[in-house]
């Protein structure tokens, strides 16, 4: 819960632990495709133009972005996408670890949005990527 409300989730109301249980019991679970910050450097240094989504907050967002990224804090996704997202292509979605951009892979698909979840590094590692 200390974690969730540093980025701005303050209405925790239960943490799951133990999937193998959740889903023996019969519950479901869904998943996300996942990739390094090395393989989104890659894409982009390969030309390709991804839509890519930064979660992490506004403050993080003005110190540097990825060229072309679009913006919408975590806790935000839950009034709606950017309107420049095209919800028919992947998104690949980053912060700068990992975590909310994989707290923001559940969201993102009720919003109707395939996710690609950079799950290790952020955008500080792909910004050194790309520059070198």
């Amino acid at each position: 819960a200390t974690e969730l409300a540093r980025i701005g989730f303050t209405d925790v109301r239960g943490v799951l632990r133990g999937m193998n249980s959740w889903v023996a019991a019969g519950h479901s679970a869904a998943s996300y495709t996942t990739a390094s910050h090395a393989d989104l450097v890659s894409e982009l240094k390969a030309g390709g133009r991804p839509q890519v989504l930064d979660v992490r907050d506004p403050l993080e967002w003005a110190s540097g972005n990825i060229d072309g990224s679009v913006h919408r804090y975590l806790p935000n996704l839950r009034d709606g996408l950017p309107e420049n997202l095209d919800t028919a292509q992947p998104v690949w979605v980053v912060c700068q670890s990992g975590n909310r951009a994989s707290i923001s892979a559940g969201i993102l698909e009720e919003l109707g949005v395939n996710p690609i979840v950079v799950s290790n590094g952020g955008v500080t590692e792909v910004l050194k990527g790309v520059a070198n």
